[in-house]
C-alpha cells in the first residue's frame, strides 16, 4: 500500500466493489493491523492510527477481507513502516556517527553526538524560509560569518546540505575560493581535506568547483562526493537555488594515515581556517559528522535514504 514513517499519521485504504451495488464490509484477518495501532475502518476500508516506533524500516504485512454478506474475497497487502533517520546520530549503528547539527534555530549537537556545540563567528543567521529538514537551515549571510566544530578528536567524513542563491558567491570571481567545509590542521601549512566553491561561468549556473586545478586540496587527502556520487576531475556547476548533498570523504589510507592527514583542530564551515576567505557561500544544514570514512553506499543513503 505504501510507506508511513515512524510516529507519524497513517492514511491508506483498501477498496472493493459488488455488481450489484451490494455494500462492502472489510476486516483483517490477521490481526496485525490492529497490533500496530492501526485501525481498519469496516465500512470504508480507511486505515488510519499512529505508525508504531520501529528500529529499522518494518514491514507489516496484513490479509484485508471484503464481504457482501455472502461472498468473501481475500487478498494480501503490506505497509512499510520507515524507521525515523533524520533524528539519529548515529545513523549507521556503529557508533561511527558522533555529530548532527541540524540547525533548527540551534548550535547544539544532537542527542547521543559526542562533538562539541558549534560556535559561531560573525552571527550568521538562522531561516525559515529556506531550509533542507526540520524547521531552520543556517545562513551564512556575508564575509566573516562561519561556525565551527572545535575538538581535537579526528574527523574522517563530513555531510551537509548547501543551497546558494542569487546574492551568493559575492567575491567568489576572479579565482577566489569561497570555502564551505575545511577540516583544520594545527599547522597551516599542512593540506587537508575541503570543499570550496568559485562563481560559475556557465550560463544558469551559479556555483562551480573545478577539481582539475584542486592540486593541493580534495584530490590529495579526500574525496567530494556531490548528490551521491562522487567526483574526481573536471568541473561540476551548481544551479541556483537548489539543494545539493555535499561530502568530504578522507577514504583510504593515502588520505588517512599521512602526516598532513592529522587533521587535529575540528571543522570550519563558511570560511578557510587562516580567516582569508571572502564572500558567502550560502545556507547549510543537516551536518553530520562520522569518525571514519564512508563507503559509497552509506554516502548514497545519506543523500537519498534519510527519512524525516
Amino acid at each position: 500500500l505504501g510507506n508511513v514513517t515512524e510516529g507519524t499519521s497513517a492514511n491508506f485504504t483498501i477498496s472493493a466493489s459488488d455488481a450489484d451495488g451490494t455494500a462492502i464490509t472489510y476486516s483483517d484477518t490477521t490481526g496485525n493491523l490492529s497490533s500496530n495501532s492501526l485501525t481498519l475502518n469496516p465500512s470504508t476500508g480507511a486505515i488510519t492510527g499512529t505508525a508504531p516506533t520501529v528500529t529499522a524500516d518494518t514491514t507489516i504485512s496484513f490479509t484485508g477481507r471484503a464481504s457482501d454478506g455472502v461472498n468473501t474475497t481475500d487478498r494480501a497487502f503490506s505497509i512499510i513502516v520507515k524507521n525515523k533517520t533524520i533524528d539519529v546520530v548515529d545513523i549507521f549503528g556503529d557508533s561511527s556517527g558522533i555529530g548532527l547539527y541540524q540547525l533548527n534555530n540551534s548550535y547544539t549537537n544532537a542527542s547521543g553526538g559526542s562533538l562539541p556545540n558549534l560556535s559561531d563567528v560573525g552571527a550568521p543567521t538562522f531561516t525559515t524560509s529556506i531550509k533542507k529538514y526540520g524547521t531552520h537551515a543556517l545562513d551564512f549571510g556575508g564575509d566573516g560569518k562561519y561556525i565551527d566544530i572545535n575538538t581535537t578528536t579526528r574527523m574522517y567524513a563530513i555531510s551537509c546540505w548547501s543551497y546558494l542563491d542569487s546574492g551568493d558567491l559575492e567575491g567568489a570571481g576572479s579565482g577566489s575560493n569561497e570555502y564551505l567545509i575545511e577540516l583544520r590542521h594545527d599547522n597551516d601549512n599542512n593540506t587537508k581535506p575541503y570543499f570550496y566553491y568559485h562563481k560559475s561561468t556557465q550560463t544558469g549556473k551559479h556555483g562551480l568547483i573545478s577539481l582539475d586545478t584542486d592540486t593541493t586540496a580534495s584530490n590529495q587527502i579526500g574525496e567530494i562526493w556531490i548528490n551521491g556520487t562522487q567526483h574526481t576531475s573536471g568541473e561540476f556547476h551548481f544551479d541556483i537555488n537548489t539543494w545539493y548533498h555535499i561530502v568530504v570523504n578522507a577514504a583510504g589510507s593515502t588520505y588517512q594515515n599521512t602526516t598532513r592527514g592529522n587533521w587535529n583542530e575540528g571543522v570550519r564551515f563558511g570560511n578557510r581556517s587562516d580567516g582569508s576567505g571572502s564572500g558567502k557561500v550560502g545556507h547549510i544544514d543537516q551536518i553530520r559528522v562520522f569518525n571514519r570514512a564512508l563507503t559509497s553506499s552509506e554516502i548514497g543513503q545519506l543523500y537519498s535514504g534519510e527519512v524525516e
